[in-house]
């Protein structure tokens, strides 16, 4: 873990909050937000719902909390903060603190959290004339793991063109990467579909970011439905 300068977080970041008591130890609790405008000196951010049971944080003027993020590449970015103040707008939001760059404070992420999920995936071989669709079995920032027929006969190292088409709530989106293969699993006896794990190799950081954010939210869905 280290500080380095880093950029405050823009507009639609998705936040996580958490109160601070008086000895400055964070609570348990956790409550979601959403960066809605960033002012000189402080960020609106949607009022934060408990990730627990949905009740929105009870507003108090002046209180202590503490922010994290997760950014471009990947990494957790940490800052203290107060809540400065209410408005009553189309959306109700909260006007909090905004801090010096040299107090977000990162922590690089050595692994990305992958996630079971069945998502389509668009492949192109770069080195030969094969192109097919298959389904997802796991996702991260990181890599994918995907099923395909036999007769599709995997390389390992091959390196493939992907378009992952990631379900948000506000619509499809897609997230286009060069990945190569790490992994084959070859089919069970009777069955005619392998497993092929993928390293992703290049990748922009706003695509990453989609997959990460993908990841998150995907995670706290399965864990209200009991399944992680």
């Amino acid at each position: 873990m280290g500080r380095r300068i880093c950029m405050i977080p823009g507009i639609s970041q998705l936040l996580r909050v958490s109160l601070r008591t008086k000895d400055t130890v964070e609570s348990q609790d956790t409550y979601k937000s959403r960066v809605d405008n960033v002012l000189d000196q402080s960020l609106l951010i949607e009022v934060p719902l408990s990730e627990k049971n949905g009740k929105s944080m009870a507003y108090s003027a002046g209180i202590e909390i503490t922010v994290f993020y997760f950014g471009l590449d990947g990494s957790k970015y940490i800052f203290p903060s107060r809540v400065l103040s209410r408005k009553n707008e189309d959306v109700p939001l909260w006007e909090i603190a905004l801090p010096r760059l040299e107090d977000i404070e990162r922590i690089q992420r050595r692994n990305y959290l992958r996630i079971p999920a069945m998502l389509e995936l668009s492949l192109k071989s770069l080195t030969r004339g094969i192109q097919f669709l298959a389904r997802t079995v796991d996702v991260s920032g990181g890599g994918v793991a995907f099923t395909c027929k036999k007769e599709y006969r995997m390389v390992q190292g091959e390196r493939f063109q992907c378009w992952l088409a990631i379900p948000f709530r506000q619509g499809m989106e897609h997230a286009p990467f060069i990945a190569k293969v790490v992994r084959i699993v070859p089919p069970k006896e009777d069955m005619d579909h392998q497993t092929i794990m993928l390293m992703i190799s290049v990748i922009k950081e706003p695509e990453r970011e989609k997959i990460i954010r993908y990841c998150f939210e995907r995670q706290l869905e399965l864990r209200k439905k009991g399944v992680l």
